[in-house]
């Protein structure tokens, strides 16, 4: 395997990031129960609404690969665009991967910017696997 695309609907911009988010985290897992024992915070910027969810998913694959933070729940998720740039802040909570009996099935590397697709409603995004 070398790609994986998921797709993700929402009401708003916001809800489809989450999904985006929940699905990347149930790839990784093959849903496995991930416990909300910590909570962080994560801001990202971007110069279109493309852009910030790629930094978006990013940002929590950094969490994963450098803190050993996983994420089960995107508590709140505000997105503004300001000064022509697209903000993102957004509280998640989960736990440390040492706190888990199991270990990511599928190991994403990114996602990319291959074939992705942004609206308010939809979302589509391949993965590097």
């Amino acid at each position: 395997m070398a790609d994986v695309v998921i797709q993700a609907h929402g009401e708003c911009l916001e809800d489809v990031f989450a999904q985006m988010s929940e699905g990347m985290w149930f790839l990784m897992f093959e849903g496995a129960k991930i416990p909300n024992v910590c909570k962080w915070a994560i801001e990202v910027q971007g110069m279109d609404p493309e852009e910030l969810l790629v930094n978006f998913l990013n940002e929590q694959i950094g969490f994963l690969e450098v803190e050993g933070l996983v994420v089960s729940q995107i508590e709140q998720i505000e997105i503004k665009k300001a000064n022509g740039e697209f903000c993102l802040k957004s509280d998640v909570s989960g736990c440390h991967l040492s706190d888990l009996d199991v270990s990511p099935v599928i190991h994403v590397k990114a996602a990319t910017f291959h074939e992705l697709e942004v609206n308010p409603n939809y979302a589509r995004v391949t993965f590097d696997v």
